[in-house]
């Protein structure tokens, strides 16, 4: 994660960000009887974490809601806005989360 780095993260709608997480994020979604899915997060066949995503609404997640799922993901600001936003693809994410998740 980039210190000191001063950009935020952006508010996104629900259905943005549990589209690019269902897409990018290797795992599998596990059924339970919670009103939000959770999403196990695996590298190489490992889970590494569950992330509970928003359902898929046009309601705003604000940042404070991302900021969560961002340190689950041991991604920065700027690192999750990309996941989001599109510049940063499935495979690019997983490279940068095997790099994270080994320290």
């Amino acid at each position: 994660m980039s210190v000191g780095s001063k950009e935020k993260i952006k508010a996104f709608t629900e259905k943005e960000v549990n589209t690019s997480l269902l897409k990018k994020v290797p795992g599998s979604i596990v059924k339970n009887r919670s009103a939000h899915p959770k999403l196990s997060f695996e590298l190489d066949g490992k889970k590494i974490k569950y992330i509970k995503i928003p359902n898929p609404h046009k309601n705003c997640f604000w940042p404070s809601q991302s900021k969560r799922i961002a340190e689950d993901l041991k991604l920065s600001p700027m690192e999750y806005n990309q996941l989001i936003n599109c510049p940063m693809s499935g495979s690019e994410f997983e490279a940068l989360a095997k790099e994270r998740f080994a320290e």
